[in-house]
């Protein structure tokens, strides 16, 4: 596929990863604010505080310690390219558990969403 697009394997690999990442922060922000501040939470706990926990050359260097002991950089880029194609399995499980639900859900996130905007709305006059 990467002939096709004119890249290289791994500056298409690099894209992926930063595409995957970007999508990632903006699917959190569009959600709960409360979800989107656990899931870094999260994060910060299972990745530590280092920010380069999505960067590329942390995928290529954990790709590349499971690849063949002869595979060349383009090889472990193409793997990191043909990850990006799965899902996890995980995931997918809770989300289509979770598919029957989406009223009762939807109408917390309302909730929450209205809750943080009537607080912010009233601090301002409450400092007055």
């Amino acid at each position: 596929q990467a002939a096709k697009e004119g890249q290289e394997p791994c500056a298409l690999a690099r894209q992926a990863v930063n595409d995957r990442h970007e999508a990632r922060m903006v699917a959190r922000l569009l959600g709960s604010g409360l979800v989107a501040a656990l899931l870094q939470l999260r994060d910060a706990f299972v990745y530590g505080s280092n920010s380069d926990a999505f960067a590329f050359d942390t995928f290529f260097a954990r790709y590349q310690a499971t690849a063949p002991p002869d595979a060349t950089a383009d090889e472990v880029c193409k793997l990191l390219i043909e990850s990006s194609f799965h899902t996890n399995e995980a995931v997918n499980a809770l989300v289509g558990q979770k598919t029957e639900s989406t009223l009762p859900e939807y109408l917390s996130f309302v909730a929450e969403t209205a809750g943080v905007y009537g607080m912010l709305s009233v601090a301002p006059m409450l400092v007055w």
